[in-house]
C-alpha cells in the first residue's frame, strides 16, 4: 500500500462519518438503517459497523473490508 493511500484514510474516515451524520440529520436515514460505504483503493472498502446508529457514528468505528465484504480491520462487523 503506497504512503498515500494510508495519508488519506484518516480525512476519507473523518468524511465519510460526517456523510453518515448528515443523512441521519436531514431524515434519510434512521438510527441503524442501511449502511454507508466508500471504495478506499481497488482492494479495500471503508463501511459502516453493522447496527451503529449512523447519526452519531465516529471515524474510529468504521470498518475496512475487502471487495468481498470480508473485514479487514476494525473493532465491530461490517454491515451487509
Amino acid at each position: 500500500m503506497s504512503p498515500t493511500k494510508t495519508a488519506r484514510e484518516p480525512e476519507l474516515r473523518t468524511r465519510l462519518a460526517q456523510v453518515c451524520h448528515r443523512l441521519y440529520q436531514k431524515g434519510l436515514i434512521a438510527a441503524g438503517d442501511g449502511n454507508v460505504s466508500l471504495r478506499l483503493d481497488d482492494e479495500r472498502v471503508l463501511v459502516t459497523p453493522s447496527g451503529f446508529h449512523k447519526g452519531f457514528i465516529s471515524p474510529d468505528e468504521l470498518i475496512i473490508t475487502d471487495l468481498t465484504g470480508r473485514k479487514l480491520r476494525g473493532d465491530h462487523n461490517p454491515s451487509s
